[in-house]
């Protein structure tokens, strides 16, 4: 898995600026090198209303097939083992690129 990481410089900055974006990038998963999935790091007290929008508005044109939030130690949930552990890996990776 690799993850490629950027800070808020280029075209977008209009939705950076509006979301206040920490970073964001593009991850690829070791497992499969043409499955890749983006993601913005936000900061915890922006309003899910006003991202949802914005992210559909200025990014893609449609709603992205998942968003997952991560806050804090949240209730657990059930994952397979194997997607657990891919998630569990590109979760590290994204945390230590992002800062």
């Amino acid at each position: 898995m690799s993850c490629s990481n950027s800070t808020n410089t280029d075209d977008n900055d209009y939705v950076n600026s509006k979301l206040d974006i920490k970073s964001y990038g593009t991850i690829t998963f070791s497992q499969n090198y043409s499955n890749t999935a983006s993601f913005i790091r936000i900061p915890c007290d922006a309003c899910p209303i006003k991202t949802k929008e914005l992210f559909i508005e200025q990014k893609y044109n449609k709603c992205p097939p998942l968003i997952i939030s991560v806050m804090g130690s949240t209730k657990e949930g059930y994952m397979r083992s194997k997607l657990f552990q891919i998630f569990r890996e590109a979760l590290l990776k994204i945390a230590k690129t992002t800062g």
